[in-house]
């Protein structure tokens, strides 16, 4: 996974945002933001197939 954050970074980066800002959302870290812009670029169409073969974590507790 891209751009992981370790938890006690990823928290201290998130309460100065929120303190510094009156924004009403946070992306960390701020390298994803510019990936949700890019994909924003793109048709819905072209998003979805995209999307369709990007592997996903399995879900806590989940049996096959």
């Amino acid at each position: 996974m891209p751009f992981i954050t370790p938890a006690g970074d990823a928290a201290r980066a998130l309460s100065l945002a929120r303190s510094t800002r009156s924004a009403a959302y946070a992306v960390i870290p701020w390298q994803m933001a510019i990936v949700g812009r890019i994909y924003r670029l793109f048709p819905n169409a072209l998003f979805d197939r995209m999307m369709a073969r990007a592997g996903r974590k399995p879900r806590k507790g989940a049996k096959d």
